[in-house]
């Protein structure tokens, strides 16, 4: 028995509007496309799917998959992906996906509004088409018409000769939210607004035993033309692969070395560049069990230097004064001739989300020593992201009274676009006091600012870091005579149990007898429109 789903998908070739994305990942990956951060896509335009991350993990959320086995079965595939941006009365013509054609119907794309989506520059389709048994490209050819010289008009006209009922509907739609369709559907598109180009994700999935195919070049029109003898790679993102109908590729991987437990003390000064103003000096950078690429490093800049000019890029970033002052500057764009600009003393800190422009300059006479920890991982479904925060000294809590042993105070604590939260807290440790060992299912950043803490047998003297993996027993200790003061930043990637719906694993060769029938029915079945 079809759920609900499942039948308005199969009866009507479309779902719409499905809520898929929050506001801060379709900024998230229309800041990535404009910025040309995208990975280029080898093979053919469509491989985006194979060599971008951010455009995998987006297409494997939950929710997604979730659809997708209720349309497709439990054994998907994910073989296409591209962006598809519009600029004001730009049009898509109308068509069908050659490579979703076949029979079975066992093609599902989704089509995600990303910026300036309404239903003035939404998708157009015309429902139920993908029963017709002809595509609009070989309709459009037996009209004698060209590409891009068919009218909605047209398009009415010969729908009604399959559906006198046909009708072509342009559903009202937001940025996040999806239409979901058959490949086989009449669909095309113009930007009706006039102003602002219109962004959207085009992401392409199939059935695991489903053939899939590139067109020829410069294929547009009918006859379709598909290339037999080179596979496109695809992703086996749900069930079971089948490696005999498809070129199974590797899921893409930002960073492969696992961050351990790691400390290191940094005795200032530090060793300076007074040639190049700028002198870096890497701490560590991998993936963790939350995090897919985690970045630290401690630089000195010299007076009258910047390292680099105003940027922006995917990460989100935390940066520290350790010794002197500095000029952190955000601006709105790269060439904004006022950006803001925020003066930073040692122990102060700001952070900032993902493609936030900024740049750190030394209006000083004196070197400044800065940390910074930058990281990415899976866009959350995150509905409040911390924007740009700026902690300094006088925005520290009180310390508490009497005295405690260990006085731990709040600073923040929110979610991020890669974080279900960002937790930071100071600590003052009294001498000769510690917090008994334990584990915490984040990973744990420890930033000393002031005196000296044993953790794991390993003494570090301020300013200095810890770094604890997720579930790391840890404990620290203040063995001196003094207080110790420190920084905790708790980063709390995506839930274990959600990590691992998606498995980086090698694809399935179970069942390869039944996996060779399936293929060989599959090659005995053409894929032409007129049997859809």
């Amino acid at each position: 028995m079809r759920n609900g789903y499942e039948q308005a998908f199969a009866e009507n070739g479309y779902l719409a509007p499905v809520p898929l994305l929050t506001a801060a990942q379709c900024k998230l990956v229309a800041d990535t496309f404009h910025t040309n951060t995208l990975e280029r896509p080898k093979v053919w335009q469509k491989a985006l799917a194979v060599h971008d991350r951010l455009v995998f993990d987006i297409a494997t959320r939950p929710a997604t998959i979730d659809l997708l086995k209720q349309l497709l079965g439990v054994d998907v595939i994910f073989w296409g992906a591209s962006i598809q941006h519009r600029k004001p009365n730009e049009i898509h013509h109308w068509h069908c996906d050659m490579e979703s054609m076949a029979p079975s119907g066992k093609f599902a794309s989704i089509w995600i509004g990303l910026e300036n989506v309404s239903k003035a520059s939404a998708l157009k389709l015309v429902p139920h088409s993908h029963r017709f048994g002809r595509s609009i490209q070989e309709v459009q050819h037996r009209m004698g018409l060209n590409w891009g010289e068919t009218e909605d008009e047209d398009v009415l006209e010969w729908s009604k000769t399959f559906n006198p009922d046909a009708e072509i509907v342009q559903p009202d739609m937001s940025n996040g939210d999806a239409i979901v369709f058959d490949g086989r559907l009449w669909h095309g598109s113009e930007n009706g607004l006039a102003e602002g180009a219109r962004t959207a994700l085009l992401l392409q999935y199939a059935h695991a035993d489903e053939v899939v195919k590139m067109p020829a070049p410069k294929q547009r029109g009918w006859p379709f033309e598909l290339v037999d003898d080179h596979r496109p790679p695809v992703l086996s993102i749900c069930g079971e692969a089948n490696e005999i109908a498809n070129n199974i590729a590797n899921i893409p991987m930002r960073r492969r070395n696992h961050i351990p437990f790691f400390t290191r003390s940094f005795p200032l000064p530090m060793e300076r560049d007074e040639v190049s103003g700028w002198k870096r000096h890497p701490v560590f950078k991998g993936r963790t069990d939350g995090l897919q690429n985690l970045t630290c490093h401690v630089s000195v800049l010299e007076p009258g230097n910047s390292p680099h000019s105003i940027q922006t890029h995917i990460e989100e970033e935390l940066k520290f004064i350790l010794e002197g002052e500095a000029d952190f500057v955000l601006a709105n764009s790269l060439d904004d001739t006022s950006p803001q600009v925020i003066k930073l003393r040692a122990g102060e800190m700001i952070y900032h989300p993902a493609y936030q422009h900024h740049t750190i300059r030394n209006t000083g006479d004196q070197p400044v020593t800065y940390m910074m920890l930058k990281w990415i991982s899976t866009p959350l479904e995150t509905h409040d992201p911390l924007s740009v925060r700026i902690v300094k000294k006088e925005d520290h809590p009180t310390t508490k009274t009497p005295v405690q042993p260990v006085d731990a105070r709040a600073l923040f604590e929110q979610e991020t676009v890669y974080l279900s939260k960002l937790n930071s807290h100071i600590v003052d440790l009294q001498p000769d006091a510690h917090y008994d060992l334990r584990l915490h299912d984040c990973d744990i950043a420890v930033i000393l600012l002031s005196g000296q803490i044993t953790a794991a047998n390993e003494t570090l003297n301020a300013p200095a870091i810890a770094f604890f993996p997720e579930n790391e027993l840890h404990a620290i200790h203040n063995t001196s005579e003094n207080v110790a003061c420190y920084r905790i930043f708790e980063f709390h990637g995506e839930h274990k149990a959600v990590r691992n719906l998606i498995k980086e694993r090698p694809p399935a060769k179970k069942d390869i007898l039944s996996r060779l029938s399936a293929f060989a029915s599959r090659l005995r079945s053409p894929l032409s429109p007129k049997r859809a």
